[in-house]
């Protein structure tokens, strides 16, 4: 009796739901990922999943070459562009100084605006930094402005590689059944130290004097050209039409409030 009068006082304190009010109800999400595991098949998954993760290593690969290009040939580099090696060492450092304001801009954007605009983004400001590259090899460019017009291209593909960076692990996540996402996500992030071994490699290879390193700048270029076209006109969407998984189904945290 007494227990049943404490009970009413404390139900006195309590609101009580309207009866129009809709009551919401948490479902576990550990439940559902078991019920997934058993039987995934009111999951579907995309073959195009392939070719988006294959966009991604191409530019990922790209920039990584934009990157590191100039690192190999630091002595033929010095002399083309009359600079000393400390000069040509910040042509790789920017990357790295560009990544800490870029970083928050292109972990909002993939967030808000979605994985599209994420990988289109990094790829045309690769792009547009291998072209602006590009004009220091040209006779009109006068030669005092030569490498400060070529740390202004690697500063715009520094920005795109911040762009790039975050997509591997989101796309894994959102296009891809648990069972394959830890080798989408490793064939996507394993194409940077790709890019920069296949720099390592092409530049001392092809670039035998101050002179040919024109041609080093055009292959860069035309490798970052494909992945403008490959994600201007081959990414459709950030998201399938239906998600693989749960989780992939799961709304992710607001930007600001993991911040």
């Amino acid at each position: 009796m007494e227990n049943q009068e404490i009970s009413d006082k404390m139900g006195q304190g309590r609101e009580r739901p309207e009866d129009n009010e809709p009551i919401i109800v948490t479902e576990n999400v550990l439940d559902q990922h078991y019920e997934y595991l058993r039987d995934p098949s009111g999951y579907t998954v995309y073959t195009r999943r392939w070719f988006l993760l294959f966009v991604i290593a191409v530019i990922n690969f790209t920039n990584a070459m934009i990157w590191i290009m100039f690192s190999p040939v630091t002595d033929k580099t010095s002399q083309y562009y009359g600079v000393d090696p400390t000069g040509v060492n910040w042509l790789s450092l920017v990357f790295l100084v560009a990544s800490i304001p870029c970083g928050f801009m292109a972990s909002w954007l993939l967030d808000t605006l979605g994985l599209r605009a994420s990988i289109i983004c990094a790829a045309w400001l690769n792009f547009l930094g291998s072209v602006i590259r590009n004009l220091t090899a040209y006779s009109f460019m006068p030669h005092s402005a030569q490498f400060p017009v070529l740390i202004f291209g690697q500063v715009v593909a520094a920005c795109g590689q911040t762009f790039v960076m975050f997509t591997p692990a989101k796309t894994a996540a959102l296009w891809f059944p648990d069972s394959q996402r830890t080798i989408a996500n490793t064939l996507a992030s394993m194409s940077n130290p790709l890019g920069i071994l296949a720099a390592n490699v092409l530049s001392p290879a092809l670039i035998k004097k101050s002179d040919d390193l024109p041609v080093m700048l055009y292959i860069c270029t035309g490798a970052s050209l494909f992945g403008v076209l490959l994600s201007t006109f081959g990414v459709c969407s950030s998201v399938p039409p239906s998600p693989p998984s749960p989780s992939a189904a799961a709304q992710s945290e607001p930007f600001f409030l993991g911040i």
